[in-house]
């Protein structure tokens, strides 16, 4: 196994629970797969939920380093699988990183949500 790329980042809870409050399944189809609006749907607290997984987006995107990326980022491709510790890549996100495996780690307090990428390739 061959490490390709570490992320981290921090995501303000409040804030997502405001823009989810506000804007609701608009704001949440933007940046979030279907799969992940309906768990975020179904958390205890969804704007929560939702700062977790973006959090866990852009610690994977970091994790995958694209120096040089002008198109607009694929938030939706890059699917966070809470509770297993992974998120998978599909779409450019998957086209750009190639065969890897996706690991992830979540942790969150009262006001922000962190979340590091561990990005690995066979050989």
């Amino acid at each position: 196994m061959t490490i390709r790329g570490i992320g981290i980042d921090v995501a303000d809870v409040d804030r997502f629970r405001a823009l989810y409050a506000r804007r609701g399944e608009d704001f949440a189809r933007k940046w979030f797969a279907h799969v992940e609006i309906e768990r975020c749907r179904g958390a205890r607290d969804p704007g929560a939920a939702l700062a977790e997984h973006f959090a866990v987006k852009e610690a994977v995107w970091k994790a995958l380093g694209p120096s040089e990326w002008a198109a607009p980022l694929p938030w939706r491709s890059i699917v966070y699988h809470a509770g297993s510790g992974s998120a998978s890549l599909g779409g450019t996100a998957a086209a750009m990183a190639g065969d890897v495996t996706v690991h992830v780690s979540v942790a969150r307090q009262r006001r922000v949500a962190v979340a590091t990428a561990l990005v690995t390739a066979q050989g």
